[in-house]
């Protein structure tokens, strides 16, 4: 039994102790990521850290089964006080945190429909960009915007190791970055970033392709979608010229390309693989072009064209059907031979168009197969294996179409846009990519494209306006 001055004292040194000594505090550390829906390919994480003060609760045993139970506050605590929280902006990256909260690894976020093997024109969705550094494998059943990570509850005695311990959890979500230290009872951080992405993308703009593609594709469209003027095209030729390149590909007849894009390739000795466009409206969308294109030729020759192309993916994009294509193709190469054209003429198409539709090679009048195989859009594929990609799919189509006469009219690698598969466009990849290519091929294809098309809609995979591979050409 305790008398109640022992009691009395009792309590004065338990007092005097809690106020001591901060052993006598609990506190749990909490982390929380939070992610905000945007519509480009940047997203803010936060991480929030709270502390939560608890007192102890001390019971004395008075008299038999009489007790007395206590709440022992120290000074300068207030029991009833909202948690502490600190905010620091740690990574400007969409990430996805691994389903097992004690794995260190990050993982990209992908999209929710991937790529199909082929490309339609659409509206782009959010588009979600991942530093190549990242590991690529995909969390199970992990969603950002509601993962919780605790990181430990522990006494005060314990606080040194478990502030690093909380630091490390915290720079988890920050590969290759540095960031400020930061207090539990701060309310605002700095954060320095020097992120592996941006060191990726000076390493690929110091880079080069080795050797040049037979074909660059080219078009006369300013960034902001008005037409580049005569000077702005020759001098585009000009560097194109420079670097190695013979030949360009023009898809239709479109931004007076026939009084700007001709002349400047006719005087620099370069060649064209002159496209005539096929749109949503169907075949006899290209009659304009056509007539345009006669035109040209009757008045200033047909040598500067090394062959036709009568429509570009039209019906792998839905516009039209396989036998209106065929028939279609022989009424333009009439007109063009009435004309004094006595060149080849054909159509391009993905290599999956051929294989549906045989009868697009075997019963058209195409001079020879024009394929536009893209690595990317077979998720079993990647940078480092497009050039055996491409090299396969041509191959498949001289099987299917039973003959030798199979050209790449189109193929490359994007520098930016969505994750498809093992497919991760990044300047680095592109090179790879393209590079393989170049090198299974022999160079003796066309590759999209000379500069990045920033006047396109980037598409539902958020890749099209990214092929552009001047800068990487010695």
């Amino acid at each position: 039994m305790v008398s109640q001055l022992n009691f009395i004292s009792i309590i004065l040194l338990i007092g005097t102790i809690t106020n001591a000594l901060p052993i006598f505090h609990r506190k749990q550390i909490v982390t929380r990521i939070h992610t905000a829906s945007t519509t480009n390919t940047i997203t803010d994480v936060y991480s929030t850290t709270t502390e939560v003060i608890v007192a102890p609760t001390v019971e004395f045993i008075i008299s038999g089964d009489v007790t007395l139970t206590t709440t022992i506050v120290p000074e300068g605590v207030n029991p009833t006080a909202e948690p502490t929280t600190t905010i620091t902006k740690v990574l400007k990256k969409m990430v996805t945190l691994p389903a097992d909260p004690t794995t260190s690894t990050l993982q990209p976020t992908t999209a929710t429909t991937q790529p199909s093997t082929t490309r339609q024109a659409q509206d782009s969705p959010n588009v979600v960009a991942t530093s190549a550094t990242l590991n690529h494998n995909h969390a199970a059943n992990a969603d950002p915007s509601s993962i919780m990570l605790t990181v430990s509850s522990f006494n005060a005695q314990q606080d040194a190791n478990n502030q690093q311990n909380a630091q490390a959890a915290t720079t988890t979500l920050q590969p290759q970055t540095t960031t400020s230290t930061t207090s539990s009872t701060s309310t605002s951080s700095t954060t320095s970033t020097s992120t592996t992405a941006q060191q990726t993308t000076t390493a690929a703009n110091n880079a080069a392709i080795k050797g040049v593609p037979t074909a660059l594709a080219y078009s006369p469209y300013n960034d902001d979608g008005s037409c580049k003027s005569a000077d702005q095209v020759s001098s585009d030729l000009t560097t194109l010229k420079n670097k190695g390149v013979s030949k360009i590909r023009i898809y239709g007849t479109d931004c007076n390309s026939l009084e700007t894009v001709q002349p400047a390739a006719k005087q620099l000795g370069l060649t064209i693989n002159q496209g005539l466009w096929i749109d949503a409206t169907g075949v006899d969308s290209l009659d304009s072009g056509l007539q345009l294109l006669i035109s040209y030729g009757q008045s200033s020759g047909w040598e500067v064209f090394d062959f036709i192309t009568i429509g570009n993916e039209a019906i792998n994009s839905g516009y039209c059907s396989v036998s209106d294509l065929i028939a279609k193709i022989s009424s333009v190469k009439a007109q063009l031979q009435a004309a004094g054209y006595s060149g080849q003429v054909t159509t391009s198409e993905p290599p999956v168009t051929f294989e549906n539709s045989p009868e697009l090679c075997t019963s058209s009048e195409i001079d020879f197969v024009g394929i536009n195989p893209h690595a990317y859009f077979d998720t079993s594929a990647s940078a480092q294996s497009a050039g055996s990609f491409v090299k396969g799919q041509v191959e498949l189509i001289q099987q299917t179409c039973g003959t030798s006469n199979v050209v790449v009219t189109e193929t490359g690698y994007p520098s930016a846009g969505i994750q498809n598969g093992s497919n991760i466009p990044s300047p680095e990849n592109q090179i790879i990519a393209v590079q393989n290519i170049l090198d299974e091929l022999e160079q003796d294809i066309t590759i999209l494209s000379f500069t990045n098309d920033y006047w396109k809609n980037p598409g539902p995979y958020g890749i099209e306006q990214s092929f552009g591979i001047e800068q990487y050409l010695s």
